[in-house]
């Protein structure tokens, strides 16, 4: 009988995932930019670090992703450690959502149409993150 340890094969570090929000206050549409690691934990729900480097005005959209840390309430979870930024929804249209992590950096193209993510493509840079679009 072998006893040894099998270690799952990890392709990627992230999913990133876009969706639309509403701000309950204002009925404000946002678009989520969300962050999970692939990675799961057993003791905490850990949150991912973010910062927003979105730049509409360029049409590009995207974050910078820190360390982890634990969250303000240490509840017993299990599963990946998550995050998100909201931002303004942008006009119908394409933009580019670039992901930095220290010098790693990954780059997609996503469509909104009629204010909804529609759809997002995987344009290259470092194969650390996995895109896609939450539907929820």
């Amino acid at each position: 009988m072998n006893d040894a340890r099998v270690e799952p094969v990890i392709d990627y570090e992230f999913v990133i995932a876009l969706a639309r929000e509403t701000e309950p206050d204002t009925d404000r549409t946002l678009l989520a930019i969300r962050v999970r690691t692939v990675r799961e934990f057993t003791s905490f729900g850990y949150e991912i670090g973010l910062t927003n480097r979105s730049a509409p005005s360029k049409k590009e959209y995207g974050v910078e992703i820190g360390g982890l840390s634990l969250p303000r309430v240490t509840m017993p979870v299990t599963g990946g450690a998550r995050s998100s930024v909201l931002v303004a929804m942008p006009a119908d249209g394409t933009y580019e959502l670039v992901i930095h992590k220290r010098s790693k950096q990954g780059l997609a193209r996503f469509t909104v149409k009629g204010g909804i993510p529609i759809g997002i493509d995987d344009v290259g840079g470092d194969p650390f993150v996995r895109f896609e679009i939450d539907a929820t």
